[in-house]
């Protein structure tokens, strides 16, 4: 072999050596960087028991980042036009929903962005391999709108279900707190007691937040509104609208407690009433769809199937 192509071929070995170590290197460095994205405080890993959406929520996190500079783009357009960007408006009431769902699993709005960017993206991956086996199209938007709705419904569903929790411990924590209040305690001091009664409910969590923003010097008005704003309940609006005017024409607190609660356990035999008679109407489909043919199957069925054999149609 001559000199030339031994310096050639020492090059070639060394080159490819070169980009087998750069790419191990680079390899590593992508898998370090996607585990450091991706892990979960471990605090958080035990508060999320399904290890899907553990795996799920950690995969968002980058794609959250990844939104977020879209986010903080549309922050400034917004700052400089003084119109606001859609990405915007939504992460606002992505964040409105997630606080009056009590920040379930501890999942930031660019978060859930972007688990709905991955589950539309999962989707659609699905609705492309049912596409191919069946040739129907329409399965591909079919997964790729079922996935990207699915974080949407289970948020609406841990909205509803927080809701109702507060609304039905709402009436009981009322009259704790006028019998403390009438029996001659101070607002905070009789709140403070309610917090130690309730606590570890979604309602004592709001009442202890609110407790924690007056004493730390926030005007109780102030902390009223934001107490209405994180639970997003009509029925914690209307008793937070009427203690803040309470408050400012100087009246006792004590008796409007009284009669907040006495509206809203009104409010609560209504809705009991309006749902037991919506009942019929909602069984009617079933009924009508399921439980009619069977019945008519078993009643007709042998007169039929004698009439037929009969007249001769069945052997």
């Amino acid at each position: 072999m001559q000199p030339f192509q031994q310096v050639l071929l020492a090059t070639i070995l060394a080159a490819g050596g070169a980009s087998v170590f750069l790419l191990i290197w680079a390899l590593n460095r992508i898998h370090t960087e996607v585990t450091e994205a991706t892990e979960l405080d471990p605090s958080r890993r035990r508060k999320i028991a399904s290890p899907l959406f553990r795996l799920l929520i950690s995969f968002a996190r980058p794609l959250g980042t990844f939104l977020r500079y879209f986010s903080l783009r549309a922050e400034q357009r917004f700052e400089e036009t003084g119109r606001k960007p859609l990405l915007l408006s939504a992460r606002d009431r992505v964040e409105r929903n997630l606080v009056a769902a009590g920040s379930p699993h501890g999942v930031s709005p660019d978060e859930y962005l972007g688990l709905i960017l991955l589950c539309a993206v999962g989707g659609l991956i699905v609705g492309f391999l049912a596409a191919a086996a069946t040739g129907w199209l329409l399965l591909l938007a079919a997964g790729l709108i079922c996935g990207a709705l699915w974080p949407v419904a289970w948020l609406g569903g841990q909205v509803q279900r927080r809701r109702t929790q507060i609304f039905r411990a709402l009436p009981f924590a009322l009259d704790l707190l006028t019998l403390s209040v009438e029996a001659g305690l101070d607002f905070t001091s009789a709140l403070a007691r309610i917090v130690n009664k309730i606590r570890g409910t979604p309602l004592g969590a709001e009442f202890s937040e609110m407790l924690r923003q007056i004493q730390m010097g926030q005007p109780r008005a102030e902390a009223l509104r934001q107490l209405a704003w994180r639970t997003n309940l009509e029925a914690m609006t209307n008793v937070t609208s009427a203690m803040i005017q309470a408050d400012e024409l100087g009246a006792s607190i004590g008796p409007i407690l009284r009669i907040q609660a006495e509206q809203m356990r009104v409010r609560r035999e209504q809705m009991a009433e309006k749902r037991a008679m919506e009942a019929p109407v909602k069984i009617l489909l079933p009924l009508i769809l399921f439980i009619f043919p069977t019945v008519f199957l078993i009643i007709l069925g042998p007169v039929a199937l004698k009439l037929l054999i009969d007249y001769k149609v069945l052997p």
